[in-house]
């Protein structure tokens, strides 16, 4: 008899003594019901060898024929099903931002980053929007192109602009303006016959822009009158603009070959490594050198020069002015000032002549010397000095002095400004007369020319020198009160005026009354003034000055004046606001007490952190061992009765420890997008039902609440512990409101709260109405062990394990309470850009039957002993490591294949995620699981673990164990 396949049903149609037609009838009936079922058909042959029998063989191979052509179309099948989902997932996951349309141009399908970029959702564009009816595309000349995709079969690339005040058939969300590279590649059927159009999108706006400001940015350089260079610090020049061509003579390609020494002789190559360091860390210097030109002639330059970092790279930027030009009239002017200098020496007294018949005048030494003029190259008219004057609108008064002299026959005078040939103002008296003859016509002009420059000089320096004592008295940044022997106010500066705008000083009011709000009627018990006219001596003084709405700090210093005879009469304060001095010395020292605080607070995290681990691994033997007796007792009540107890100190313990990592910001956290709506809504029965009935539960949010990224058991954690302290501080029951609303930080909030940063938070807000608490139990409400409830009611951490765990989570907490107005805690959450996870993917496990084996590496004796019996109660085989030398050793002769490697995180020698990775490196398929008493930064950041990291903390129990070792096995 033939062997059958498996899963193939027989059927007996050898049956000797029965006639053939049966035999055909049981063969028919065979064929009919496989026809109807699952399982194929398998007929039985006798050893006849006869006609019967070889119809049931062809029947036979026939059936084996259809089976496995029926396996082969389902394992096509879900070869297909494999591939669109992979094409699906490569879809949604690409970064770059696609469309998929149909054969007509219309929507059908878009990927998530398209969305991102254009900040639109699916269903707004999906069967709404097509290419071909766009009529910016249109527009902009792409449209037969377009057409060519669906029509032609042809790719296509284009650039194109929308502007969403121009659109129809597309809405970009909040983005106005944006700059596309498109690619669009048709899809064909194996008919060749296009079915679908693929559209690639890239956002070249920023890059698109940041070309044309380059742009504009070389033109601007490249047309500079200054020549430009770029050096680098080996001095060779890198770029050069048109003007440093032009200014020396080379072209570009010649100066790009040059070292800067090759045009600057004063910079030889080491005083440029010199100059390089200076300027890498002043980060500009300016100086003036000499370039040589290309014909060997030198250019005196000025030079203003930055030294750049871009990218990995460094240069020095240098700005060249030609000041050959500047130079020269520095020189002309150098020789000016040299015989002015000359000039300015002479005085005294001159006088001049005017021939009314010649016309010619003349000037004697003196006033040569007066007005610094040369009698060798000077030659005076009659109006020469009139053209001296520093004011010409002078002159037609002064000619007036002078016709009326012709007039009147008679002596005039005047004053005048004249200006030296320094550039001076000087001053003369000038005297004149006329000469006539018998008829009265003028025949000479005499004049006298006396420099009364010393005089007018010295009248100048003391209103000048008033004026600069008033400048200074008015802008020295104090006030100045001048105060006479009845307190009245004599004088002030301007700082006073503006302190006291509304204060009358003309009137010379007392000083007590109007410097005071509201006005005093005596003088201050505390007045400096006064006792300086007691004693004449220097006194200073403190005051707090009421203002009306608030008070001003002023330090007061009093001098006083006295008169020949030593009596004083008067009396100058010198006042300085120190208000916001004082307020600074405060805020410091309250900054100084918070910054002790924060020390103190890390100070006790890491011892925290340091016992629980230690006192983790003697609860883990505890609670282990705990576990393993009562399974192999469970007929023992006593026996189960202490052990108990034992298991409740233990889990007590345990809690303490774990919120002492909270505290220390050492624990294990799984951070996920969530909105405070949502898990308020579900956490609110809760809390309603751990405070009680007597205790009245408000909750209240924000409908648009902005989203943040937390470990949602932290936030319970958080609530909880904060609803029981405020239960607790309720003996009478009350009211705890519970709040969540949006607010942005500024820069003035951060200032008063040193540890945030300006942004855009959540606020959560908890408060009560309880007892309250004063400043000394508010100064220490997040001190770990403090407590002030009774001894045995409470352990002290719960403020300081929300503390901790604000902490963690980049948050700010703000306490304010006042005995017999409750408590309000104000805790800050940055808001977080990412997106929402709607549901979990669920995720199919294969059958959770236990089997499998576990390498365990933990150093502790007694945590690896309870750990192996753990496993092996479970069904597990373990093999056991005392240290990662011998795991790497098991690791390599262990002819088993291990599936599993659970590890501790702190080890001599080698820790836990070291030891990972070189056991990976031998067995790549391995599994991995951490344990330790609290968490590591080697296996995550800031308590964060990493995606794909399995950790489980210390102590933990057998059910706990064992499911954290399926989820690591079954991680795929």
């Amino acid at each position: 008899m033939k062997k059958l396949a498996k899963g193939f049903e027989t059927v007996n149609i050898h049956m000797a003594k029965k006639p053939e037609t049966v035999r055909i009838e049981k063969i028919i009936a065979a064929v009919k019901k496989a026809s109807l079922s699952d399982h194929p058909l398998c007929l039985d042959i006798s050893e006849n060898n006869d006609l019967l029998d070889s119809l049931a063989a062809a029947v036979n191979e026939l059936t084996a024929n259809l089976s496995r052509r029926a396996t082969a179309d389902k394992q096509l099948e879900a070869a297909s099903l494999v591939r669109d989902r992979l094409l699906s997932n490569i879809f949604e996951q690409n970064p770059y931002p696609i469309w998929v349309s149909d054969a007509k141009g219309t929507l059908i399908r878009i990927n998530q980053a398209c969305c991102d970029m254009l900040n639109i959702q699916a269903e707004e564009v999906v069967g709404k929007y097509n290419v071909l009816k766009d009529n910016i595309v249109e527009k902009q000349g792409h449209l037969s192109s377009v057409r060519s995709v669906f029509e032609e079969g042809k790719t296509v690339e284009f650039s194109i602009e929308y502007d969403s005040s121009q659109l129809t058939s597309l809405h970009l969300g909040q983005r106005s303006f944006v700059i596309l590279d498109v690619t669009i590649s048709p899809v064909t059927d194996e008919n060749g016959t296009i079915i679908n159009a693929i559209i690639i999108l890239n956002d070249i706006t920023g890059p698109r822009r940041l070309e044309e400001e380059l742009g504009y940015f070389r033109f601007s350089i490249e047309k500079a009158p200054d020549a430009v260079f770029w050096l680098d610090r080996s001095g060779l020049i890198t770029y050069i603009n048109e003007q440093a061509c032009r200014s020396l003579g080379y072209t570009k390609e010649e100066l790009l070959a040059l070292h800067l020494w090759d045009i600057d002789p004063d910079f030889p190559e080491k005083r440029w490594a010199v100059v390089w360091e200076e300027d890498a860390v002043t980060g500009h210097s300016f100086i003036n050198t000499r370039h040589r030109h290309k014909d060997g002639a030198f250019i005196p330059v000025e030079i203003s020069a930055n030294h750049l970092t871009l990218g990995d790279k460094e240069y020095h930027v240098a700005f060249a002015r030609d000041i050959t030009e500047r130079i020269e009239v520095q020189h002309r002017l150098q020789e000016s000032e040299q015989r002015l200098a000359e000039a300015q020496k002479m005085a005294g007294l001159g006088y001049w002549k005017w021939d009314a018949g010649t016309g010619n005048c003349e000037w004697s030494e003196e006033t040569y010397r007066i007005f610094g003029r040369d009698p060798k190259k000077f030659r005076p008219q009659l109006d020469s000095i009139m053209t001296l004057s520093a004011r010409p609108e002078d002159n037609a008064s002064n000619q007036e002095i002078i016709q009326r002299v012709i007039d009147s026959r008679e002596q005039g005078s005047f004053e005048q400004r004249f200006l030296r040939p320094d550039g001076s103002i000087g001053f003369y008296f000038s005297t004149i007369r006329g000469i006539f003859d018998d008829t009265g016509t003028l025949i000479t002009l005499l004049g006298t020319i006396q420099d009364i420059s010393e005089r007018k000089q010295a009248e100048e320096e003391l209103r000048e020198s008033e004026e600069r004592y008033r400048s200074v008295v008015d802008n020295i940044g104090i006030g100045i009160v001048l105060i006479g022997q009845d307190m009245e106010v004599l004088s002030v500066n301007k700082v006073i005026r503006q302190w006291f705008p509304d204060v009358d000083f003309t009137v010379h009011p007392v000083c007590y009354d109007i410097f005071n709000c509201p006005p005093q009627q005596e003088p201050c018990n505390y007045c400096a003034a006064i006792k300086s006219f007691q004693d004449g001596a220097v006194h200073e003084t403190i005051t707090e000055t009421p203002t009306g709405d608030e008070s001003r700090n002023y330090r007061i210093i009093t001098s006083p004046i006295k008169d020949g005879a030593g009596k004083v009469i008067a009396v100058i304060e010198m006042l300085e606001d120190i208000t916001e001095k004082i307020q600074f010395e405060k805020e410091k020292q309250n900054l100084e007490r918070q910054l002790l605080q924060a020390q103190k607070m890390e100070a006790v995290g890491t011892l925290a952190g340091g016992v629980a681990h230690d006192f983790n691994n003697m609860l883990s033997v505890i609670i282990g061992y705990v576990e393993l007796i009562k399974e192999q007792y469970p007929d023992e009540p006593s026996l189960l009765l202490d052990m108990l107890e034992i298991e409740k100190a233990a889990l007590r313990s345990r809690d303490t420890t774990r919120q002492l990592l909270a505290f220390s910001r050492q624990q294990a956290i799984a951070p996920k997008v969530i909105n405070l709506i949502d898990h308020l809504s579900r956490l609110e029965k809760t809390l309603a039902r751990l405070i009680g009935e007597d205790i009245e539960l408000i909750v209240r949010t924000e409908t648009d609440l902005w989203n943040i990224k937390f470990d949602p058991s932290q936030v319970d954690q958080i609530l909880i512990n904060l609803a029981v302290n405020a239960r607790d501080a309720m003996l009478y029951g009350g009211k705890i409101m519970i709040e969540a609303e949006n607010v942005v930080l500024d820069e003035a909030f951060c200032l008063t709260h040193h540890e945030s940063v300006p942004g855009r938070y959540v606020v959560l807000t908890i408060s009560d109405n309880g007892i309250g608490m004063d400043k000394k139990t508010l100064a220490h409400a997040f001190d770990p062990f403090f407590s002030t409830k009774e001894i045995g009611k409470g352990t002290g951490l719960g403020l300081a394990t929300v503390f901790g765990i604000v902490k963690q989570n980049r948050g700010l907490i703000d306490l304010s309470s006042e005995p017999g107005q409750g408590a309000t805690f104000k805790i800050y959450l940055p808001e977080t850009t990412a997106a929402r996870q709607t549901k979990e993917e669920s995720k199919e496990r294969p059958d959770s039957s236990v089997s499998g084996t576990i390498l365990v590496v933990e150093d502790d004796d007694m945590v690896r002993e309870m750990v192996t019996k753990m496993l092996e109660s479970l069904g597990y085989t373990v093999l056991v490591a005392e240290t990662p030398g011998t795991a790497l050793s098991l690791c390599r002769e262990s002819a088993v294949a291990i599936d599993l490697l659970l590890t501790d995180v702190v080890m001599p020698a080698m820790n836990g995620a070291e030891l990972r990775d070189r056991v990976v490196a031998l067995h790549p398929d391995i599994k991995v699981l951490f344990m330790s008493g609290y968490m590591e930064n080697m296996i995550a950041r800031h308590g964060v673990l990493d995606a794909g990291v399995h950790f489980i903390q210390k102590p933990f129990s057998k059910n706990w164990l064992a499911q954290k070792v399926h989820d690591a096995l079954w991680d795929s």
